[in-house]
């Protein structure tokens, strides 16, 4: 009853202190960036196989189909309306992260680690797959 003054004196700066992240970041604010990202450089492979919206919010899914049904199902080329994809050497596009992917955007940390990095995710391809060497 007596210590009334101390514990709302303690609240008072535990909300201080609890608040300062907040205010701060109000404060100094961030600039809304997005990661720059390396693109393919070959020419003739500057295009992916999907828009790079539609890629930036499903390549997860895409991977994960793609794995299922060439390690489960045995489906090792990609299609698209029912046709084989092919690259621009006239080769079948295989379902492989290492393979297809990793061969246009082969610098994982200026491309892959450059958008985990900043959404905060941590993927786990290369648990199974080799890492790719940098800057090649």
């Amino acid at each position: 009853m007596y210590d009334t003054g101390k514990i709302v004196g303690g609240l008072v700066i535990f909300g201080v202190l609890v608040s300062i992240p907040f205010w701060y970041s109000t404060a100094v604010g961030t600039p809304d960036r997005r990661p720059e990202l390396q693109l393919p450089t070959q020419p003739g492979y500057e295009k992916c196989i999907y828009p790079a919206a539609e890629m930036r919010e499903k390549h997860m899914d895409l991977l994960i189909t793609w794995r299922d049904e060439y390690v489960r199902e045995g489906k090792l080329f990609y299609t698209k309306g029912g046709s084989k994809v092919t690259w621009p050497d006239g080769k079948p596009m295989m379902k492989s992260l290492t393979n297809t992917c990793i061969r246009c955007h082969s610098n994982k940390d200026k491309f892959c680690d450059e958008c985990h990095h900043f959404a905060g995710v941590q993927p786990y391809c290369w648990a199974c797959h080799v890492m790719p060497k940098e800057g090649k």
